[in-house]
């Protein structure tokens, strides 16, 4: 990768600020991390002063909504593999009425205004695009969805979809807008309660969601995303739609056709008060939800099980105001997220913990011991374990690739020559690294210890 391209075009983005000052409080989630020195020169978080600097003194971050990122064919060099992540992003600055993009990689460009006609907007929120360069917006209070097209120099206007009412085809106050890997157009109808389908040519396709009240209902829904296996960038061959609904407190999961598969109330996983906003999801299906009102990004895996919350409020690292907008380049792990009043760029990483050890005290009757550990991302994991003097005495897991979750590690009390280790305290090291960019660039560590006795002593004693 080459870090001046890629430092020009993160700046172009505006997903920028000098990095803040550490907190010093011990606070350092990694299951998102910052790219390395050498990727932004310190640089991921952007406010309204970064964007005037850049577009002009009149330009600021007007409650800002949606994100979409991708690589776009008509700027991809396919023998330079250099340039593959030099992504395309789209925000929507909804109180301006615009769409803040990258036009190239070196200019930041603005596109839309105030009105009803072509290449206008009234309050935009979600937004979409794919790499043929086809961008959707849902333009909200004009009850519409724009279709534009970048051609790799600049938006231009297409037509439009929809208009105010009930009937299919028409909308009230749509939110939402993803699509699929055959570029089939998903959109949240919000006043209507319903998703309605359109094919590539925005010809009505079906609606989902029950109007009779039943299981599978979609109330006031909002923020969409689709994970598609058929995408070149998905590592399973799931095909998923996910839609916030109930005023943010819900995330229903359904097939591409409609059926509901999985549903999770914010409440039921410990959160209140959420107001979950947007989604996204990342190569391996895992879905991301920001939480405006909590200040946080909530991740799930591709069953919609709860994995963890990251962030929380305030202006320093790892941190949000009110955070909405998630976009997530999924080849590379390249993560945008707007808020309030800027906005961050991170890469996918990895976080762990040692649930527990079961037992910490073993002796030769009952050898070894069972260690727990929590993943919230799939990654490579390498456990050894070492004596007192720091010597490796059995590389138990030798970089094993894991899905995200809790796992179960046995060691045996045996040395890797299959021998049983004497008595004394042994250290467990565990590391784990991420498969996406920031493999090489981050990886977490952890150590845990347990304890060999002879036979002769009492176990509970030594806990």
């Amino acid at each position: 990768m080459r870090s001046t391209l890629l430092l020009v075009q993160t700046i172009i983005v505006t997903i920028l600020v000098l990095a803040a000052t550490g907190l010093g409080d011990g606070y350092d989630p990694t299951t998102l991390v910052f790219p390395p020195y050498g990727h932004t020169m310190g640089y991921h978080k952007a406010t309204s002063f970064h964007l005037r600097l850049l577009l002009g003194s009149t330009v600021r971050f007007r409650n800002p909504q949606g994100v979409a990122v991708v690589r776009l064919r008509s700027t991809d060099d396919p023998v330079d593999h250099h340039d593959d992540d030099e992504v395309s992003v789209y925000a929507v600055n909804s109180d301006a009425h615009q769409i803040v993009h990258n036009r190239s990689l070196t200019d930041v460009d603005i596109f839309g205004r105030f009105g009803r006609g072509e290449g206008e907007f009234w309050s935009p929120r979600g937004i979409a695009a794919n790499a043929d360069g086809d961008v959707y917006v849902a333009d909200t209070e004009n009850h519409r969805i724009v279709h534009l097209h970048d051609d790799g120099e600049g938006l231009s206007f297409a037509k439009t979809i929809g208009k105010f009412g009930a009937a299919p085809g028409e909308f009230d106050r749509p939110r939402g807008v993803a699509l699929d890997a055959r570029g089939t157009i998903y959109v949240t109808d919000t006043g209507n309660h319903r998703v309605q389908v359109f094919s590539s040519e925005g010809d009505f396709v079906r609606s989902i969601g029950d109007p009779r009240g039943g299981r599978g209902r979609v109330e006031h829904p909002d923020g969409i995303a689709v994970y598609d296996g058929r995408d070149q960038w998905s590592f399973y061959e799931d095909r998923s739609l996910y839609v916030v609904d109930q005023h943010g407190e819900r995330i229903q999961q359904f097939s591409l056709d409609g059926r509901l598969i999985a549903a999770v109330k914010m409440s039921d996983i410990g959160v209140t008060d959420a107001d979950i906003a947007y989604l996204a999801v990342d190569y391996y299906g895992n879905l991301y939800a920001t939480d405006m009102s909590n200040h946080r990004i909530h991740k799930f895996d591709r069953s919609l099980r709860y994995i963890i919350s990251y962030g929380r409020y305030g202006t320093g690292d790892k941190e949000f105001d009110s955070p909405r907008g998630i976009g997530i380049w999924k080849r590379f792990g390249q993560v945008f997220i707007v808020e309030r009043e800027g906005a961050q760029y991170y890469w996918v990483g990895v976080d762990a913990s040692i649930r527990g050890i079961f037992p910490r005290t073993f002796g030769i009757e009952h050898s070894g011991t069972t260690l727990s550990l929590y993943l919230t991302e799939a990654c490579e994991v390498n456990v050894s374990i070492s004596d007192e003097n720091k010597n490796v005495v059995r590389r138990l897991v030798p970089e094993l690739w894991r899905e995200l979750g809790e796992h179960e590690i046995v060691w045996d009390g045996l040395d890797d020559a299959r021998r049983p280790v004497p008595p004394g305290v042994y250290r467990l090291n565990v590391t784990v690294e991420p498969t996406y960019s920031s493999k090489g660039y981050f990886k977490k560590e952890l150590t845990a210890t347990v304890v060999k006795v002879e036979e002769t002593e009492d176990l509970s004693s030594r806990g």
